[in-house]
């Protein structure tokens, strides 16, 4: 079968996707859903024939009517099937999102059932056919909307054309049958009979159709929207013929996911009017409706379906007399199109391409209508008169529309319409498609035998006017339709634009073009931070205020912003998708982290002025440096509405002092930036930097990060700040608040107060300034390691190297990692283990195996002289061979020193040994967010932290990773830690990394983020760091004296921030102006 298809269809998906997509399955599903439009069309084909029959024209009374009395019986008898088909695609769309597929096709089926059984038990009353043609539209038009939805919702994406389109081709199979049943009643049957069982043959599909979707299965993409993934999963599996592990069906399934998440977060729960504001103020969905809604009117404005409700009467106005030799003639036009049709989808519609089958043929079609127009008018038969040439060539014409529509008009409409919504309006959009069908499909079932009465001598007008819709369809498709030929469903909302409320809708925050700040020189940072953000959005960026501030205060303060640091420093709209978290748990509205805008001062004075702005308007700011702290938060505010004040202009180097090894930076200079300083100054200093070196110095530094070298824990190495207080007001600690002091950053404390950490992770200023020691060059280098092989290890190792480093044998930071998280920095977790669940303890014995790696693996580096730095090496050794007999021969050491006595080039020493352990920075950790993506395809990978303080202690280390690893596991986590040692504590760090695409992922973190706190705090634990949206959780847990120390720092806050500008929410504290805001635990 496969390589039947390679050669009929040529498209992309068709050369790239596994040939055992396309089983059997597949076929018989849509041969079956494609049974309503069979039923569409024996509704549509069998009356146009029923209406001439001698007996019913007898039985309704036609009998002594004027024509144009005739042809108002007849359109309305005609008619009222369409009318209902228009109410019953509009009705279909709840029942379809809310049911499903197949039981709504099965449903709606049903209902046309019964109609055609009302039809033919009418018996000569009016009333009862109106009805009965009524119930059956509402019957056929349902099915005429779920139908093709279905369809394309299971069909493989290369196929997707020519599945879809089966509709179209069982359409016309229904009318070319209806055709000839009605001629086969006008030759063989008599009296009523000769209407009764053409109507009553009408059934035959609604039946086929129930019994048939009983035993097929629901389309994936509404079981995944329903949130039956596992189920959705399974079917996806079934229809495209692959196991669930294939990497194909992986992706597939990982794009519907990503999709539909996006979709569902656009407008959370929204109701019917929501998803239509959403269908009509997006323009890229305003589009896509708007073309399926006049796609379906120009299918109708061809005159198709004028030909197959009328082809009996139209046959007679070029001349084919008799109702046996028209009612032929209309059998014959219904084979034409039947194979016209099948020839279109089988070597076409995948192949050539949906726009340029509407083009062509529009032009084709509008050629055939003007000349039957011109000849009725020119040469109009006459009654006894034999057909001309010019006669058979109108028929010959006539046969020509019908293979012309059938390759273009016929099937790309509904193929068209039913793939380009996106699936949270695919419903909707096809609904309004087939209602829009349905409806022009009325207004031409009403007015045709009028007008063929009407507008000239045999109609003639009738086909010019046809002809004059068709060039005007020519004009549209030009203008408006692209082709989706071998694109994804997934694909659409690129093609027509990304349905994002913020980039699309004129909003209340003015603007929206697209710019974005240049944060880093270096190419490859800037392209990596722009991926960062760009690519992890789920949910569109929507308009927010600063909480009490009006859309009028808001505009006169962005306009000064912009003032006062340039326009093109001030970013709105679509621009803050860089000021949002990139790994956010909540993307929905009421939850998510949102600011209102972004300002970019460069300097003391602008920053000044900023700030001016922000007390005059009362308009909160969130304060960052790079936003680079992921995990935390990133650049996103806590409170919802602030204005980022994104520093990273503010990015000058003061000084590097290598004789007293200090550096003096502003906040936006990054630890790579620092690092090349020194490299290209040849200074003999070592910074200190973090896994990540694309932050900020001073934003890791007040937030109390950490590095690897001697001057690690970076907080403690401060010497001098300056602060800029809410008012404006410029404040220097330390030695630095002397003018012109030479041991301004050569000394930590001063005359009075310590005030420096007041600034340390707080809101009660803004770090303008800072001095940080660095650690001098050394001659010598040692990279240690240590491993020990099981999980029950940890407690030795915590006892050995606390010791060590309380005893001064070990004065730098000890590095701690488990197994998992050097399995999550070499690959994704899917390469490895290929399970839901857990990795099992003898996997990863095996990966330890394989790998060369510990459970649990130490790193730490030794500095200073090489003989000193080979005897320190020795002393350690032998203590932990002291200490736990055995565990020496663990410790590995590589030494490295520089040529002749001299300094040692840190850029000298290899992976894996160098790196951040000698100051040189890099984005060496982030990958490690991929460990939980799909194997073959990418989904948004991201992690969340939970980093409690710890006693040093063996034992109570032990218990809470026994105790990390249960919570963990228990809701399908691995265990993913490591851990710093300090003198007396250690940071432990569970990350908690997941695909950001996958809801019950973002939903499983913050369940074990809240399993965590709550262990933690009933031992008395904190955390070193918060994401904001634990941070009033984290504050909580000071309680003593009734949250004391909150209260303190809270009047603190409320004195030197009136107005609580600064960052509130930041810690837990909230000025009085937003304490209303704080969360309720």
């Amino acid at each position: 079968m496969a390589s039947i298809l390679k050669k009929i269809i040529r498209n992309d998906a068709m050369k790239e996707d596994p040939v055992e997509i396309y089983g059997w399955r597949s076929f018989v599903l849509t041969l079956t859903a494609c049974m309503s439009g069979m039923l569409f069309g024996m509704d549509t084909g069998i009356i146009g024939g029923v209406i001439v029959l001698p007996a019913f024209t007898k039985k309704y009374h036609f009998d002594g009517l004027s024509k144009n009395d005739a042809a108002t019986l007849s359109a309305n008898i005609v008619s009222f099937l369409q009318l209902g088909c228009a109410f019953g695609a509009l009705l279909a769309y709840p029942f379809a999102d809310r049911y499903g597929r197949r039981a709504s096709l099965m449903g709606s089926a049903f209902i046309g059932l019964v109609g055609i059984v009302m039809q033919f038990a009418a018996s000569g009353y009016l009333g009862c056919m109106y009805t009965a043609r009524l119930i059956a539209g509402l019957g056929a038009g349902a099915c005429s909307m779920i139908a093709p939805l279905y369809v394309s919702e299971n069909a493989p994406r290369a196929l997707r054309g020519a599945l879809t389109g089966t509709f179209q081709f069982f359409n016309t199979f229904g009318v070319m049958l209806a055709f000839w049943i009605d001629y086969g009643a006008e030759l063989h049957l008599t009296g009523s009979s000769s209407y009764i069982v053409p109507l009553a043959t009408q059934g035959i599909p609604a039946i086929l159709l129930i019994v048939g979707m009983f035993f097929m299965n629901e389309s994936p993409r509404h079981l995944a929207k329903q949130d039956e993934w596992e189920k959705a999963k399974k079917v996806l599996s079934l229809v495209r013929n692959l196991p669930e592990d294939h990497p194909y069906l992986q992706s597939e399934f990982q794009d519907i996911a990503i999709q539909l998440e996006r979709e569902r977060l656009l407008i959370n729960g929204a109701g019917w009017r929501a998803l239509q504001r959403e269908m009509w103020t997006i323009p890229g969905n305003r589009k896509r409706a708007l073309i399926s809604f006049v796609l379906m009117m120009f299918q109708n404005l061809t005159g198709s379906n004028a030909i197959n409700y009328y082809a009996p009467t139209i046959f007679k106005n070029i001349g084919i007399t008799g109702t046996s030799v028209s009612l032929l003639a209309t059998g014959i036009y219904g084979i034409v199109k039947m194979c016209s049709c099948a020839t279109y989808l089988i070597f076409f519609a995948d192949s050539l391409g949906r726009r340029r089958s509407l083009l062509w043929t529009a032009i084709a079609i509008a050629c055939d209508m003007m000349y039957i127009g011109l000849y009725v008018r020119i040469s109009p038969p006459k009654p006894g008169v034999p057909i001309s040439g010019a006669g058979y060539f109108a028929l010959v014409c006539i046969y020509l529309f019908a293979v012309f529509f059938q390759m273009g008009w016929g099937a790309t409409p509904w193929i068209y319409v039913s793939e380009i919504p996106s699936a949270r309006l695919r419903s909707m959009n096809v609904s309004i498609a087939a209602s829009s069908q349905w409806l022009w499909n009325f207004v031409i079932a009403r007015a045709v035998p009028n007008m063929l009465v009407n507008m000239g001598s045999n109609g003639y007008g009738t086909y010019i006017f046809f002809s004059v819709c068709c060039l005007c369809s020519f004009v549209f498709v030009w203008f408006f339709v692209p082709d989706t030929k071998g694109m994804s469903l997934e694909q659409m909302d690129d093609l027509f634009g990304v349905t994002e409320l913020v980039h699309q809708k004129v909003g209340a925050m003015g603007s929206g073009d697209a710019k974005f700040p240049i944060r880093y020189n270096d190419p490859e940072y800037q392209q990596i931070h722009r991926n960062l953000f760009s690519h992890s959005l789920l949910c569109p960026l929507e308009d927010v205020l600063p909480p009490g501030v009006n859309q009028q205060q808001f505009d006169c303060a962005v306009a000064e912003f912009g003032e006062a640091v340039g326009e093109d420093n001030v970013f709105k709209g679509q621009a803050l998708e860089e000021y949002v978290d990139p790994y956010e748990l909540w993307e929905d509205e009421g939850k998510r982290k949102m600011p209102s805008a972004a300002v970019c001062p460069c300097s003391i004075d602008e920053l000044r002025i900023v700030l001016k702005v922000a007390n005059k308007f009362g308009i909160p700011v969130w304060t960052f440096s790079r936003g680079k702290n992921l995990g935390y938060g990133g650049p996103a505010p806590r409170l919802n509405g602030s204005v980022a004040l994104d520093l990273h202009r503010m990015n000058k180097i003061i000084e590097v002092n290598d004789k007293f090894s200090y550096a003096v930076v502003e906040p936006g200079v990054t630890f790579t930036d620092l690092y090349l300083y020194c490299v290209e100054h040849k200074l003999g200093v070592w910074p200190s930097v973090p896994s990540l070196g694309w932050g900020s110095v001073v934003g890791n530094t007040v937030d109390r990060g950490t590095g690897f070298t001697p001057t690690a824990t970076h907080h403690q190495h401060i010497s001098g700040m300056e602060v800029m207080l809410a008012d404006g007001d410029l404040v220097r600690t330390g030695q630095f608040a002397i003018s012109n002091s030479p041991s301004a950053h050569l000394s930590k404390f001063s005359f009075g107060p310590s005030i420096e950490g007041l600034f340390l992770q707080s809101n009660l200023g803004i770090v303008t300034k800072m001095g940080i020691w660095l650690h001098p060059q050394p001659q010598a280098y040692m990279s240690c390691t240590f491993d020990m092989p099981n999980f029950e290890d940890v407690e030795v190792i915590v006892d050995i190297f606390g010791s060590l480093r309380r005893d001064g044998l070990l004065p730098n930071t000890v590095y701690v990692s488990n197994i998992v998280e050097w399995l999550g920095m070499t690959g994704k977790r899917a390469e490895l283990w290929p399970e839901e669940g857990p990795i099992p303890d003898w996997r990863l014995r095996e990966l330890q195996k394989e790998l060369g790696f510990g459970y649990w693996n130490v790193k730490f580096g030794l500095y200073g002289a090489k003989a000193v730095v080979q005897s320190h090496f020795d002393e350690l050794k032998r203590i932990i061979g002291q200490k736990v007999p055995g565990a020496e021969y663990h410790l590995q050491g590589h030494l490295f020193s520089g040529e002749d006595d001299k300094l040692l080039d840190a850029n000298s020493i290899p992976d894996p040994h160098g790196g951040f352990f000698v100051g040189v920075p890099s984005l060496w950790s982030l990958p490690m967010v991929r460990y939980r993506l799909p194997k073959e395809k990418a989904g948004i990978g991201a992690h969340a932290d939970y980093s409690p303080i710890i006693p040093s202690d063996g034992k109570m280390v032990l218990e809470w990773v026994k105790t990390a690893r249960n919570i963990c596991e228990g809701r399908g986590f691995d265990l993913f830690c490591d851990f710093f040692m300090h003198e007396r504590h250690l940071i432990f760090v569970n990350m908690m990394v997941f695909d950001k695409a996958n809801p019950s992922h973002r939903k499983t973190v913050d369940a074990i983020f809240r399993d965590l706190y709550r262990e933690g705090r009933q031992r008395g634990f904190s955390k070193y760091r918060s994401h904001i949206n634990y941070m009033d959780l984290v504050a909580d847990a000071y309680d003593f004296n009734d949250h004391a120390y909150r209260r303190f720092v809270e009047r603190l806050k409320d004195t030197v921030d009136p107005n609580g500008i600064l960052s509130p929410g930041k810690q837990g504290i909230w000025p009085a102006r937003y304490r209303h805001l704080k969360e309720k635990l």
